[in-house]
This record gives structure tokens, sequence and C-alpha cells, in this order.
């Protein structure tokens, strides 16, 4: 069965910024609580920077299901890091 669907791009687009994040947390926060994490990422200051590390993320899971001819999965991937992107722009001026 090929997986070639935009709601799978979009929720794939939505959730590996997620896991991206909760790896930054586990490799390189050792010293915080995840509940300091979590209130740290509602900082407007925070926030921008974990979304761009998880547009990184992103940007391999486009090229991944790109080069794999799952062209509308793709689609949902960049469709749901710029749902991220706008996110983090009102974060920053609200």
């Amino acid at each position: 069965m090929k997986l070639d669907n935009f709601f799978i791009g979009l929720l794939l687009g939505l959730f590996v910024p997620l896991i991206g994040a909760f790896l930054f947390y586990v490799l390189l926060m050792e010293n915080t609580s995840l509940a300091e994490f979590i209130e740290g990422l509602q900082d407007s200051y925070v926030f921008p920077r974990i979304t761009a590390l998880g547009a990184v993320f992103n940007l391999g899971m486009f090229f991944l299901l790109n080069n794999s001819g799952r062209d509308r999965s793709a689609k949902g991937v960049v469709f749901a890091t710029i749902v991220y992107a706008l996110l983090a722009v009102f974060m920053k001026v609200f």
C-alpha cells in the first residue's frame, strides 16, 4: 500500500518536529525537568528556535518522501512546516 496522502504528510509534519524537540531535550537538556522544558517552550524567545530545529527534521522528512515518489505526503509536510512557521511568528509578535 502506497501511503501518498496529504493528511499523512500533515500528521508527519506536525509530529516529527515534536519528536525532534523531545530528542533535543533528552540529549542536551540533562539538568532540566520535562515540565521546565515544556514551560520554556511557551516562551516567545525559545519557541521559534525549537521550531527551527523541528524544521530541520521536517526538511529531512520532505526529502525522504519526495525522493520516494510520495509527492502528496511531501506537500503535507510542507504545509505543516508553514503552520509551525506562522505559529512561531505569531508567538514572536504577541
